[in-house]
């Protein structure tokens, strides 16, 4: 019962994120608004659930596009309805689908990108481990 509340709260502080990013980020004509923070801070599949639980709450609001209501319905529920209600967002519905959007395009290129490997400039770099002694340094003509 307690991961439950936790999670709920997590929910409801990621719905709070996102309404204040878009709040502060569009101007009433221009959505500025930046999904990289939110899902840097609440990771992928929570800003997802919280998303897709308002579009599908809002399925008959023809002011998402068929492409993000498509996305929305594609996200697996767990909770009721009644329960995503405590989560679901504020926002208008057409500024909404403007940030679905962006968080979309960030979501895909999240797995686009490779795996960061260490730089070796930085390994080569790093200063040697005790006991260990650094490569004999190599001699003219040497390969």
């Amino acid at each position: 019962m307690e991961q439950w509340q936790a999670s709920l709260q997590a929910n409801i502080a990621c719905r709070d994120a996102i309404d204040s990013v878009i709040q502060d980020g569009f101007d009433g004509m221009y959505l500025t608004a930046d999904a990289k923070g939110v899902l840097a801070e609440f990771g992928p599949e929570r800003v997802t659930l919280v998303l897709a639980s308002t579009l599908q709450a809002r399925a008959g609001d023809q002011r998402f596009s068929r492409s993000n209501q498509a996305w929305a319905a594609a996200v697996p529920m767990v909770n009721t309805e009644n329960r995503r209600f405590d989560y679901m967002l504020n926002t208008h519905s057409a500024v909404l689908d403007g940030y679905v959007n962006k968080v979309r395009k960030e979501l895909a290129a999240m797995r686009e990108q490779p795996e960061k490997k260490p730089s070796i400039k930085k390994q080569l770099a790093a200063k040697p481990v005790p006991g260990e002694h650094p490569a004999k340094p190599k001699e003219k003509g040497e390969r």
